[in-house]
């Protein structure tokens, strides 16, 4: 075999070349790997952030204008305020509530693969519900017994008929909303904006 210089350098240098390039597709993959899974991960953060945010922001709504509807009805803003307005204000953000509720419900359905946020969020609205019901003298025994129970408030009919009870456990049952969104694992990543 009479091999030319030229052949012998060609073979020799095309072993440490595709070494070079298998390598660089080698660690180019890696790296790429890595960064998706730390913007899925950051997009995951970002979604249970935007999610607690809503749980918070749509209960907190109904929250502060029943403590209004309290405060009129109690004198706290002297005659000037009609209680039937701030009444039909308070009417109006209950049903705006449970349709903005009901949506984050099925979300945390969508994105969870424990029911546990859900569950809890959904057992939360319930213990807002009974608040709301009582403030306006409508909590009737059937209410009471429609939100009972571990599917829905967590509370029994007779703890539901306690004012201080529905509102003490409504608060711890946000919290455990709130914790359940941060720490379960999620179904799928999220993959791309957040809407």
């Amino acid at each position: 075999m009479n091999e030319s210089l030229a052949e012998k350098v060609l073979l020799a240098a095309v072993g440490p070349l595709t070494a070079a390039v298998v390598g660089s597709l080698i660690v180019g993959l890696l790296v790429s790997s890595i960064t998706r899974a730390f913007q899925d991960r950051r997009l995951q953060y970002d979604l249970r952030l935007q999610l607690i945010d809503q749980m918070t922001e749509s209960t907190s709504a109904l929250t502060f204008a029943m403590a209004h509807y309290r405060r009129a009805r109690e004198g706290q803003f002297g005659t000037e305020v009609g209680v039937t307005e701030i009444a039909a204000v308070l009417h109006e953000q209950y049903r705006k509530t449970r349709t903005a509720t009901s949506v984050l419900e099925s979300r945390l359905e969508t994105y969870f693969r424990s029911d546990l946020p859900r569950r809890s969020f959904h057992a939360a609205v319930d213990l807002l519900s009974v608040r709301y019901y009582m403030l306006l003298g409508q909590a009737t025994e059937e209410l009471l017994l429609a939100n009972a129970g571990e599917r829905h408030s967590g509370l029994t009919v007779s703890q539901l008929g306690d004012l201080d009870v529905v509102w003490t456990a409504y608060r711890q049952t946000m919290r455990r909303a709130t914790t359940a969104v941060l720490d379960e694992p999620m179904s799928t990543p999220p993959s791309g904006p957040i809407v």
